[in-house]
């Protein structure tokens, strides 16, 4: 996929969000182009408008010892941002946790291609920078003396991101972009120590999702990112709850080819002391099993707001299937699945 193209905006000139599947990233989330209605008739107003207007950007790691995520929000009203870094073999962990409010210090960019996102408290920075020649993303910043962290990833020029726009709720839209399974480089020096990202073999996890979001809302997501066996990298990303009007975001890519899955199904735990979960597809391209190994998690109850949310680190195994039929196994590969209620 060529890293030129020309100048694309989700929202047309009539005030419309590009609905469906797009072949590359768009240049501009020109969310206040949206003409923006209510379900019942007539325009939402201003204030309204901006204060339902919801920005997430997540930075995540992937490694055998290693694992990492980094979460940039950005509500209007609050702004939050998370860091973790565990490392499995010690049971380690180091984490940040910032909540802000009316987002002072939290800056979101409304460009995956060009931009830079960044949370900013005395005098402490966390970036996330997005660049187009070549296509690279960066998580660069510093906490004082207790973190340090360079990670970045190129998209080759045939790697294809899951780019999607759905209907979100009776008048909304939800624009998410994915990418796993790409190498990262850089370092990370944190109270665990120093960090050689390539060396670990670590590899990376993107979620870029802005839009009018449903209120309330829950979703399970699973990620997969890493190097099989065979020496092939795979890359996975499903999701249910969210993101399922007319389209899906649900696809792998093997060696960075995109290979598109249609809806899925996430089984929980059998009985109250299991812990494996399954997930398989309705088109017969997914059946895999997931064993959690340990969670970053928060549950707030605020009345206005609320949030229940578990991210789990853990292992995959299965199967993956291409359009041809190729099968792709899939053994005790490191990944995510999350399990989030939101009121916001």
């Amino acid at each position: 996929m060529s890293t030129d193209q020309p100048d694309v905006r989700l929202i047309d000139a009539k005030g419309v969000p590009g609905f469906g599947l797009h072949p590359r990233p768009v240049t501009s989330i020109n969310h206040a182009d949206f003409h923006s209605t209510r379900p019942t008739g007539g325009q939402y107003g201003k204030l309204a408008k901006w204060l339902q207007y919801k920005q997430f950007q997540f930075f995540g790691g992937l490694g055998d010892d290693l694992v990492f995520g980094c979460a940039l929000i950005d509500l209007h009203y609050l702004g939050a941002a998370f860091w973790y870094i565990h490392q499995p073999s010690s049971g380690r962990t180091f984490e940040l946790r910032n909540k802000l409010p009316l987002a002072r210090g939290v800056t979101l960019t409304s460009s995956p291609l060009d931009g830079t996102s960044s949370l900013r408290r005395r005098g402490r920075e966390l970036r996330l920078e997005y660049r187009s020649h070549p296509r690279r993303t960066m998580l660069v910043g510093s906490w004082g003396e207790e973190l340090a962290v360079e990670a970045w990833f190129e998209e080759g020029p045939d790697f294809q991101p899951l780019v999607l726009c759905t209907p979100t709720g009776a008048t909304g839209w939800t624009y998410t972009q994915k990418a796993a399974g790409l190498p990262l480089s850089g370092t990370i020096r944190c109270p665990l120590g120093t960090f050689d990202l390539a060396a670990e073999g670590v590899h990376a996890v993107t979620d870029f999702t802005a839009g009018y979001l449903r209120r309330e809302t829950n979703w399970c997501w699973a990620s997969i990112s890493g190097r099989m066996p065979t020496g092939n990298t795979l890359g996975l990303n499903l999701s249910c709850g969210v993101n399922e009007t007319s389209f899906t975001e649900n696809c792998f890519w093997l060696d960075g080819r995109l290979e598109k899955v249609h809806s899925v199904a996430f089984e929980p735990p059998a009985l109250p002391s299991g812990t494996t979960w399954r997930i398989t597809s309705n088109d017969g391209k997914v059946d895999l099993r997931f064993q959690p190994q340990w969670a970053f998690g928060e549950h707030l109850d605020l009345w206005l707001l609320a949030s229940a949310f578990d991210q789990h680190f853990g292992r995959y195994d299965g199967l993956l299937h291409l359009g041809d039929g190729t099968r792709v196994e899939v053994r005790n590969l490191p990944g995510f699945l999350e399990k989030h209620y939101a009121r916001w």
